[in-house]
């Protein structure tokens, strides 16, 4: 999000909370999103092995 326009209309106070609080929250987001990939990156690499070891379907014609 692009804040740097609001550094006018807030005061410097609301605008370094408004700045910390879209700091934190992109942190968690991070935090979760590299969470989720290290708990599900095993199953991905399963699923992509076992697919790419099934043999391929025969042409029907």
């Amino acid at each position: 999000m692009h804040t740097e326009h609001l550094h006018r209309t807030l005061t410097p106070q609301a605008y370094a909370h408004l700045r910390g609080t879209l700091r934190q929250q992109a942190e968690e987001e991070r935090r979760l999103a590299v969470q989720t990939f290290f708990l599900t990156w095993p199953r991905q690499l399963f699923l992509r092995a076992n697919h790419a070891l099934r043999p391929s379907p025969m042409p029907t014609h």
